[in-house]
Formats: structure tokens, C-alpha cells, sequence
């Protein structure tokens, strides 16, 4: 009877495969045997039998080798999309480029849908099996998380860069193991890549950091040494600087200069130790919200949970720029000559530089108005409090190409936490015009009344209001992006 060689690799509240390979196939260099994928302990790659019952799947897995030592520069470096589009998370990004192709062209239509074509076969693991059809599994590094994208189950769930990263290591080691020795000159060729995967990752490295193409970082550069320029040591090479991720995160149409701009203005931020917002960080990490509600109830959960930390009465009117100052972030103006007025702030927080918070202060950007600075700075309060050790290590740049899944977690938090729904919800009972309700309260709290409508629309008291006063908020309000 053939002897079955069988293997748990990963973590049940992770990712998790598990192997029972037939060791006379193994000799022929294939790793064939029959396998399954499952997720927080969900099958996701199975088959069933003429009963109905769910079987592992059988196939060569010398294929997941080859897809690991190929891509594996991209699976730990790459953070953003070839186009620029900014989905919710990782399975919205065909849907996200549909939209966008709608008033473009058929020529670039055509070039960025082979972008996102090579993109997924970078990051879907069901496209490592060939001939085979499994349901996609897209992995997206996000700082110290990875998305993990299951269309078919319509989620896409966050887990730990590093956890999923020892996973993929060990599923490729373990298969070299499987299959090294043999005479097969493919499974050769798989293995001597996956021994080459820590020199590959040197080579794209820089490209990958800064999303920048290989033409434009030699135009940046101007004949300085990169690492030195983006202060990119070989201490940490999974890992970028600050200076490499303010450029990737990095507006688009900035164009050389402007990416220059930013960057220099990163770099003359100096470290700042700021332990009462470190230790505010550590409570936020694990007190006030569940990481598997949706980003925009985190929001409102950690504003809430912020304003009782600081003290505040419900009806307190916060100061975003104070709060900041007093835990020792740096705030600072700055007037970058751009050629987007998008760009509104920058926030910087690594090893070194900052904790810092960068305002656009140049004509025509949106936080020039005082309503829309103090807007921003609540929206980099967010980020500071609960993304330094999660999705956004090091930088975010509001008005760039922060992850959405973050941005719409700090823009209810920014709205929250600077005007409560409950407190609008009260304002417009104790009122008798939706207009004078709205400026009344965008005059106290020093916000937009865009902001102040959007609050009333998203509170309690939205489903009792007239037609007449719906029809007021929806005139004033606008996206706030």
C-alpha cells in the first residue's frame, strides 16, 4: 500500500493548508497528492465526492511552489494597485477599475486591464494551481496586516502580515523539501527560485517601496544613491522608510517634483517621543472596538471612546490642534507647490521621523480653510491612535493613496469625535429650521456644514425628519474626500 505523507501547515485562525501527498509521486518531482486551504478554520479549496462530501483537492503542488518563488518579491512588498483606484479592500479592485474605464479611453482601457490581469496573478493564489479551477484567494500586504480577499464568500478578512507570511514559508519550504534531489528539471527550476527569493527581493525592493517605475526613480535620484536618498538600510529589507512610503502613498499627477516635494518635507521632520499618546494607542488597540465590524462603526466606537478618555462632556467642542500638541506631535505648516490641491496632510510617525502631522497650507488646498484643517487633523488623530502598528506603518497621506479600508475609518472618526450624531440628532429636536439648525451647529463646532449634514443624515433622527428638511441636507451636503 502506497505510503501517504501528510502535513498541517499554518494557523487555524490564519491560513491553514493541510497535505496528504502520495510519496510515489513525490519521486517524480510533482509534490502530487491531494490538498486543502482553509481560512480561520473555513474550508475554501475542496472538492466533493458523488455523496456531497467535501474532499481535498488532489493535484501537483510543485505548482504553488513555482507561484511562491515567482511572485514572491510582489506578495511581500507590494502594498498598492497598478491603477489609481483605491477600492474598500482587495475584491472591490475590478469593480473600482470598471468605474474608472468608463471615461477613459479604449487604448488605456486596455493597457490597465493587463496591468490588473498581471497583478492578480500575482496575488491570487487560486491561480497557482493550474488547470484546475478554486475559488480566488487574493493576498494584499497592508503594513503590518494582509487582506485576504474571498470573493466568493464576499469578505475580505485582515490578518497579520507576518503570520501569513510564515505560512506561505513554510507551505515553500516544506514542498522543497518534498521534491529537491529529484531529476525533474522543472521542480529544479521552482526550487533554485525559491532559494533565490531573498536576492530577488533586494532587486525590487526600491521599485515596490515606492511604486515608482524604474525611469521615474532614476529622474528623482539624480545620480544619489537610493538607499541613502530614501534612508533605506539592509537591516530590514521587507520594509520601507518613511520616505519611501510618503512617495508611494503619494497623490497621483504629482509628477517628479512634486514626489520630491513631499519627501523632502518628510525628511526634515525630526523623531519626537510622545508616550501619552503611545500609551492611548496600546488601550485603543485592544479596548474600544471590534475589528470585525465595518470601518466606518470603528470610527464612531473609537471617537466616542477618545472623548471619554480626554474627559469631554457630550456636547464638547475639541481641539484637534491642541490634543496633538499636547501629546508632543509635531504640527507643522507647510506650503508644497503641487499640482493637485488634494494633497491636505501628511502624517509621519517612524523610527525616524516624528510623530508628526504635515498641513497643506499652499493656496487653493482644501485644509487652507479652518474647517477643513480641523477636519484633518481629527483625521490624523485616527491614524495615529490606531494605525501606527497596524495597516500603516511609518506614513499616511491624507488626499493620497492611503488604503480605503483606513480612510473611512478616520473620516467617521474625524466626524465623531468633532461633532457627535447624538448631539446632532439633539440639536434638530430642540430646532424648528433644518437651515438655522445646521449653521447653528457648524458655527459652534467650527465645521463645514457639509460635515454638520452628513452627521444629522447618518444619526438617529434621519428617519423622522420630513421630506422638506431631508431635501435641505441632501443640498448641502457633499463627499468629504
Amino acid at each position: 500500500m502506497e505510503e501517504e505523507i501528510c502535513k498541517k501547515i499554518g494557523d487555524p485562525e490564519g491560513l491553514q493548508f493541510e497535505f496528504e501527498l502520495a510519496d510515489r509521486k513525490l519521486r517524480k518531482g510533482l509534490a502530487w497528492g491531494k490538498g486543502s486551504l482553509l481560512i480561520q478554520g473555513e474550508p475554501v479549496w475542496v472538492t466533493e465526492d458523488v455523496a456531497g462530501n467535501e474532499q481535498p483537492v488532489e493535484w501537483s503542488w510543485l505548482d504553488m511552489l513555482e507561484f511562491l518563488a515567482e511572485n514572491w518579491p510582489w506578495l511581500v512588498l507590494e502594498e498598492s494597485y497598478p491603477l489609481p483606484i483605491n477600492p474598500l479592500d482587495v475584491t472591490g479592485m475590478e469593480s473600482a477599475a470598471k468605474r474608472r474605464w468608463e471615461r477613459l479611453s479604449e487604448a488605456i482601457v486596455d493597457d490597465e486591464d493587463e496591468e490588473l490581469i498581471r497583478f492578480r496573478y500575482r496575488h491570487d493564489l487560486a491561480l497557482a494551481l493550474k488547470g484546475i479551477y478554486l475559488p480566488t484567494v487574493l493576498l494584499l500586504r497592508q503594513g503590518r496586516l494582509c487582506q485576504v480577499g474571498i470573493p466568493e464568500w464576499d469578505t475580505t478578512i485582515l490578518l497579520s502580515f507576518a503570520g501569513v507570511k510564515d505560512v506561505l514559508e513554510e507551505l515553500g519550504a516544506w514542498i522543497v523539501g518534498m521534491v529537491e534531489g529529484c531529476d525533474d528539471a522543472r521542480a529544479q527550476r521552482a526550487v533554485a527560485l525559491w532559494r533565490q527569493r531573498g536576492a530577488r527581493i533586494q532587486e525590487w525592493r526600491l521599485r515596490l517601496c515606492t511604486g515608482m517605475h524604474a525611469e521615474e526613480l532614476k529622474k528623482l535620484l539624480n545620480g544619489h544613491a537610493a538607499e541613502e536618498f530614501f534612508e533605506m538600510t539592509g537591516d530590514d529589507p521587507e520594509n520601507g522608510s518613511e520616505l519611501s512610503f510618503a512617495a508611494r502613498m503619494a497623490p497621483g499627477g504629482l509628477g517628479i517634483e512634486g514626489k520630491k516635494q513631499v519627501i523632502e518635507a518628510v525628511r526634515e521632520l525630526p523623531p519626537r517621543k510622545t508616550p501619552d499618546l503611545d500609551e492611548l494607542s496600546r488601550k485603543a488597540l485592544v479596548t474600544p472596538f471590534d475589528v470585525g465590524s465595518r470601518s466606518f462603526e470603528q470610527g464612531y466606537v473609537l471617537a466616542g471612546w477618545l472623548r471619554d478618555q480626554l474627559g469631554y462632556a457630550w456636547d464638547a467642542v475639541p481641539d484637534p490642534e491642541g490634543i496633538l500638541q499636547t501629546w508632543g506631535v509635531l504640527l507643522r505648516d507647510v506650503f508644497l507647490d503641487l499640482a493637485t490641491e488634494k494633497l491636505e496632510a501628511i502624517a509621519a510617525w517612524g523610527p525616524l521621523h516624528g510623530p508628526a502631522v504635515l498641513v497643506n497650507m499652499t493656496s487653493g488646498a482644501r485644509s487652507v480653510h479652518e474647517h477643513r484643517r480641523r477636519t484633518s487633523l481629527a483625521h490624523e488623530i485616527c491614524h495615529l491612535l490606531v494605525d501606527r502598528d497596524g495597516g500603516l506603518p511609518l506614513v499616511e497621506v491624507l488626499g493620497g493613496r492611503t488604503p480605503e479600508i483606513m480612510e473611512q475609518r478616520a473620516r467617521a472618526f474625524a466626524a465623531e469625535f468633532l461633532l457627535p450624531r447624538s448631539v446632532a440628532a439633539d440639536a434638530v429636536r430642540s430646532g424648528r429650521d433644518m437651515k438655522n439648525v445646521v449653521s447653528r451647529l457648524s458655527e459652534t463646532y467650527n465645521l463645514s456644514r457639509e460635515l454638520v449634514a452628513w452627521q444629522i443624515i447618518n444619526s438617529e433622527v434621519h428617519g423622522i425628519l420630513t421630506e422638506e428638511e431631508k431635501g435641505v441636507l441632501d443640498a448641502m451636503r457633499v463627499a468629504e474626500e
